[in-house]
């Protein structure tokens, strides 16, 4: 747990809004400070490590683990506040980046007007009126941290007290100018739920305006899933999926609406056993780029078009992996579910929406949550092996089974990488991990000899 503090912030600097300011039945509870930061303040924020001893959180050193190294995400160079919930890895080379430095080396003390700002997640925030310090807590660097304007705050942090940044201030001294103070917009929110925050952190970065999947809808290239869905097979009623379906910007918050159909798609590149046909070939970016698996659609349609008939169960497999996930985990683990990361065990329940209805009988909900439910998704990327490669892709062998005779040793893979990285996030977009969860599948399914399967 962390400590980050900003000194020397004025009152008029910061401005708290909840939730409940805002809603008269507001059940969260939520905080958000937005606090206008001195760049060289934000660069140079105090960070302690946090304990509780004799019930009382006080900052203590930070002791290393037995191997003599200490525990450290990935953070910036000096701030080090957490990078890990930004689902953008950062990239300085690019034109937006060049421009935001551009502007910060004009010293000219406007760049909180030209800038997005910083938006970070914690667990707690706090302001003292005495000592004009503004403070927030971490507690878990995988949904603690940076949000979005990760490139803001790294670029800060690489530019002031830089060559660069002196070389501006000689400059103007010579010219007989003063340089004037930056400032950014520092915005700090508390009480997020943790499955909340990858929600937060892709809507605050995305690349590709999501117009485009809407587009699409309007001219009639999702046709295809709504035909699949639209009449009962086998007695069960399809149909009570589509409704459940946005194919309109927006939607998903209308009643009834639990899937995007960017969460189609990424379901679907999850599947696709043609463009992803071999080991080395990982569908990793589907996790935490949903935008770029509509980019990958309009870019070939035929590959999702082909695999039509396993929509449903591309919707539903996910959730029946976290329904038996504690069962898999616990057949195999040394350690209990709910004692890791990875495994946290809370309070509310996990719904599960087509599950009862592509498979009847199945249950509702579970009585925990993954700390992610991308968890997931390497897993169901492992049932490549059982798809057919005809222009209409069909499962080889029942994917249900096969989870249920393979599934410990898929997530006993799984977490043998979390536990290694010791982070989630990290490990969800490695495609090391993707690629040895796959192959574990396919060495199973040649000992099944599942047919089709690829030696």
């Amino acid at each position: 747990m962390k400590r980050y503090t900003i000194n020397n912030v004025p009152s008029t600097a910061v401005k708290v809004t909840h939730d409940k300011d805002m809603l008269r039945d507001a059940s969260t509870t939520y905080a958000e400070a937005e606090v206008a930061v001195n760049v060289a303040d934000l660069r140079n924020v105090t960070v302690e490590t946090l304990e509780f001893l004799d019930g009382e959180l006080v900052a203590v050193e930070e002791q290393p683990e037995e191997n003599g190294e200490t525990y450290a995400v990935r953070r910036t160079s000096h701030s080090q506040i957490s990078l890990e919930p930004n689902p953008r890895v950062q990239n300085f080379g690019t034109k937006v980046s060049k421009q935001i430095k551009s502007s910060l080396l004009l010293r000219d003390g406007r760049f909180h007007h030209k800038n997005g700002g910083v938006k970070i997640t914690a667990e707690s925030f706090g302001y003292n009126n005495q000592t004009r310090e503004f403070s927030w807590i971490e507690k878990d660097p995988m949904i603690h941290g940076n949000l979005d304007g990760g490139h803001t705050l790294c670029i800060i942090d690489d530019t002031v007290d830089s060559p660069d940044w002196k070389a501006v201030q000689t400059s103007a001294a010579e010219g007989g100018r003063d340089v004037q103070d930056q400032f950014v917009r520092l915005r700090v929110v508390a009480g997020v739920d943790s499955d909340e925050v990858p929600l937060i952190a892709e809507a605050l970065n995305k690349s590709v305006n999501v117009d485009e999947g809407a587009l699409e809808a309007l001219a009639g290239s999702f046709d295809f899933i709504k035909q699949e869905f639209a009449q009962p097979k086998n007695g069960v009623a399809y149909p009570a999926i589509l409704s459940q379906i946005a194919f309109k910007q927006n939607e998903i918050n209308e009643e009834g609406k639990n899937f995007r159909i960017d969460a189609i798609l990424q379901r679907l590149t999850v599947l696709n056993n043609r463009e992803f046909n071999t080991d080395e070939k990982q569908p990793y970016h589907a996790y935490w780029s949903r935008i770029k698996n509509v980019q990958n659609f309009i870019k070939d349609r035929e590959q999702y078009f082909r695999l039509r008939h396993l929509i449903a169960d591309a919707l539903a497999l996910p959730e029946y992996i976290i329904l038996n996930y504690r069962t898999w985990y616990e057949k195999d683990a040394g350690t209990k579910f709910g004692g890791t990361r990875e495994c946290k065990t809370v309070k509310q329940s996990t719904p599960f929406t087509v599950l009862p209805i592509v498979r009847p009988g199945s249950a509702e909900f579970v009585e925990y949550q993954l700390k992610s439910d991308g968890l997931a998704m390497p897993i169901m990327g492992a049932l490549r092996n059982l798809v057919s490669d005809g222009e209409v892709a069909e499962w080889l062998y029942d994917p249900y089974k096969f989870l249920d005779e393979v599934g410990p040793s898929l997530v006993d893979t799984l977490h043998s990488a979390v536990f290694t990285q010791r982070n989630v996030v990290t490990v969800l977009k490695d495609k090391g991990t993707w690629k040895n969860v796959y192959v574990i599948g396919k060495l199973r399914a040649l000992q099944m000899k599942i047919a089709g399967t690829a030696a």
